[in-house]
């Protein structure tokens, strides 16, 4: 997730539990029943999509969970009040077999395509180039 820390550290961590909770249930909702979501820790998740042949489809698909995962969420800001907060993420996408054919080559790979969108400034969705 981009800007999580800003929102945990405004409005508090039961501000950013709940803001994790909510891309945990929009991701869940909009994964196909053979797909895999984990948060990893802190902002992370890794997303395992199944039967995808190529990275044109992995990135289809990365750039469908984006579409539908971010966007405004609420969120407790205080006594009995709420805060209307973006939910924005980064993706990195890498290929099995095509990137690596072990777990942390791939998780790997799927880092550098995520901070190479970091770098172009965030908020989209990448597949692991090996030039870049």
């Amino acid at each position: 997730m981009d800007g999580f820390k800003p929102v945990n550290d405004k409005f508090g961590h039961a501000a950013g539990d709940a803001l994790l909770q909510e891309v945990a249930r929009r991701l869940q909702q909009t994964l196909r029943e053979s797909d895999t979501v984990a948060r990893l820790g802190g902002d992370e998740f890794a997303v395992i999509f199944s039967d995808i042949n190529n990275s044109e489809d992995g990135l289809e698909l990365a750039q469908k969970l984006w579409s539908r995962v971010t966007g405004q969420a609420e969120v407790p800001a205080g006594h009995e009040e709420t805060a209307h907060v973006e939910i924005s993420l980064s993706l990195g996408v890498a290929i099995y077999p095509d990137h690596g054919t072990e777990e942390d080559e791939i998780m790997h790979v799927a880092d550098l395509a995520l901070y190479a969108v970091k770098n172009r400034g965030k908020a989209g969705c990448g597949v692991y180039q090996p030039e870049v």
